[in-house]
């Protein structure tokens, strides 16, 4: 059947086109990369990324912002040494890429998140997200890959008094997955009839090792939070996440107009390949500890040095390495001096057009038996005649070592957002 060769190659297809996405093993549903760089330290430590996945609590910290756009990827290190390669080839070879990921022995991993008009007030902040995700790790006698896209929106807020913060948010979550556990002899059968033009339901039957999920649910996470001194953000913070654990169920989707042409394309590829579509797996909760120490005052200091340290899934079952740690240490530019400072790159009918520097961040994280990182983060901000500065580009790099390649390889990570400032 052409419906079912579509959807086998496709399939195929996804596992190697130009990055292979995925994530190891994270206490969030929606990780970004800077967490991931901070091995997920984010209990306690108040950075906008945190506020809606980590601890709602931390809403209290919050200002005006708007990010218009933010995207970042993961690519292991073999993704990377392959991605200018893949970018010159003239077509790819599904079958070839397909056999790559299987044929490895250890994990793979990389990773896509997309966010638009991310909005942060005073005590409350909303945003739309969508996350791109395919994992590969070995198991016994063959290979475990699932493939998984989410996408949906989220919205917290939190109220204060003193140094005393409680904070609240909900995510909308619209989940496809496809799960695969294939060993060698199945994996041979598929290379045999594709290389003869014979992949039918008939001859491979995906069912025995193939699960098609798809989905939706409302999670909530609830966050407390204290902090130690009114001019610094040390403090110490306890989350709960998916509380009572985010449950897929039938009910009439609250966003089935958005997605009505995807509901439909899921159940017919589901059909046509002979595998039921089932609801996915309910996202466990987990409760995580935290305590942020830091010297410096709210990002006032020409220089700043923190320390982060994270217990995460308390009592529970979803992650092994639960203790995990980071330190940064951040150099910041005072707004006005950022302005005064800023470097002109173009003129245009007498009116220069700046960049400049807003901070400059060197993180590094460690998880226990896991793996460690480190990286940089840039802020920037670009405007006309050293005046006024209307908009801030950031951007980080970090690099992920492995400690255990069959829970997560080595990689790269990068990302940049951009948001709209008032400097002058």
């Amino acid at each position: 059947m052409k419906v079912f060769n579509s959807t086998i190659k496709k399939f195929i297809f996804i596992w190697g086109i130009i990055v292979k996405f995925s994530y190891a093993e994270t206490t969030a549903v929606i990780p970004s990369n800077f967490s991931l760089n901070r091995a997920e330290t984010m209990t306690a430590y108040p950075y906008k990324g945190s506020y809606f996945w980590y601890n709602p609590a931390l809403f209290t910290y919050s200002t005006l912002k708007i990010n218009l756009v933010g995207g970042d990827v993961i690519l292991d290190d073999k993704g990377k040494t392959e991605i200018e390669d893949r970018f010159n080839q003239k077509s790819i070879d599904t079958l070839d890429e397909f056999t790559r990921v299987l044929g490895q022995e250890e994990a793979t991993i990389s990773g896509g998140n997309l966010e638009v008009l991310k909005v942060y007030l005073p005590y409350i902040g909303l945003t739309t997200f969508a996350q791109g995700i395919v994992s590969s790790a070995p198991i016994s006698g063959g290979k475990s890959l699932t493939s998984t896209l989410r996408a949906g929106a989220t919205a917290g807020l939190a109220i204060g008094y003193g140094g005393l913060s409680i904070g609240y948010s909900v995510y909308l979550l619209k989940q496809a997955q496809i799960k695969s556990t294939p060993n060698s002899s199945q994996l041979a059968t598929i290379k045999t009839h594709y290389e003869a033009g014979t992949l039918t339901p008939n001859n491979v039957n995906l069912s025995d090792y193939t699960d098609v999920f798809y989905g939706e649910t409302l999670g909530q996470n609830v966050g407390l939070h204290y902090q130690f001194f009114d001019n610094n953000y040390s403090g110490i913070g306890v989350s709960v996440l998916n509380l009572g654990g985010a449950k897929f169920g039938s009910q009439k989707s609250l966003i089935k107009d958005v997605v009505k042409d995807l509901d439909k394309k899921m159940e017919e590829e589901a059909t046509e390949v002979g595998v039921d579509l089932k609801m996915p797996t309910t996202i466990k909760q987990m409760i995580n500890a935290g305590a942020h120490l830091e010297l410096g005052q709210k990002g006032e200091d020409f220089l700043n040095l923190s320390f982060s340290v994270d217990y995460q899934d308390i009592n529970g079952s979803v992650i092994d390495n639960k203790l995990s740690f980071a330190a940064e240490f951040g150099l910041h530019i005072p707004d006005s001096w950022a302005v005064k400072f800023s470097v002109p790159i173009y003129e245009k009918d007498g009116t220069y057009y700046h960049v400049g520097l807003l901070n400059l961040n060197l993180v590094s994280g460690y998880r226990v038996n896991e793996s460690y990182s480190y990286g940089a983060t840039l802020g920037t901000h670009w405007g006309f005649n050293r005046a006024l500065s209307l908009l801030r580009m950031d951007f980080q790099a970090s690099k992920t070592i492995s400690l255990d390649e069959n829970i997560v390889p080595s990689s790269w990570g990068f990302q940049t957002n951009l948001s709209l400032i008032f400097l002058f």
